[in-house]
């Protein structure tokens, strides 16, 4: 009614966020700076992928919120983001972008991590979930606050968040303990 012109940019994977740089460089004519951009994401996606991940996969469980208990399905760019990691989303069945979920589900889904996304208020992820020791994540220390900000938002410092969290995911594969292994139950 105003008569301005909207242009709608889906970002829901990896690839379209480089893609989505491109196509605001051209309606803002500024194309040369926002392909150089979106070169360098796509560089940088390039070498994240092709960093070997050695032993099993991480089943990981991301908490977006504690009350309601809400995780990120496999719609959500998210699962490329652990897929980079060498990691699985333990709700990557769900077929939608976020939802609700019962804490007997979690503790079913036996999850090797818990990633809490922390906003900047600091919280504590470790003591709510300290009462579920038959969860894997739990029992061996594994739950651990991530900047949910670079990491579930599809922009370009999501390659940030997930250089990140992979880091941290290798140093858990790298654990002496042989009962808090990944993939040991």
């Amino acid at each position: 009614a105003l008569g301005l012109t909207v242009h709608a940019i889906e970002t829901r994977t990896l690839d379209q966020i480089g893609e989505a740089l491109r196509t605001l460089g051209r309606l803002a004519g500024t194309s040369a700076q926002a392909d150089a951009a979106a070169n360098r994401f796509r560089e940088r996606l390039d070498q994240l992928r092709a960093v070997p991940r050695h032993g099993p996969p991480v089943t990981v469980f991301y908490q977006v919120s504690q009350r309601p208990l809400f995780t990120l399905g496999r719609r959500h760019v998210f699962n490329e983001v652990l897929a980079l990691c060498g990691a699985r989303n333990v709700f990557d069945g769900l077929d939608v972008e976020a939802a609700a979920v019962g804490i007997e589900a979690v503790v079913d889904a036996s999850p090797d991590v818990i990633l809490v996304g922390a906003d900047r208020r600091p919280a504590d992820a470790a003591a709510a979930w300290a009462a579920r020791t038959e969860i894997p994540a739990v029992r061996c220390g594994r739950v651990l606050e991530v900047d949910a900000d670079s990491l579930v938002r599809p922009t370009t410092r999501l390659l940030d968040g997930a250089s990140a969290l992979c880091e941290r995911l290798d140093r858990l594969r790298q654990a002496e303990d042989p009962a808090c292994g990944i993939g040991r139950r």
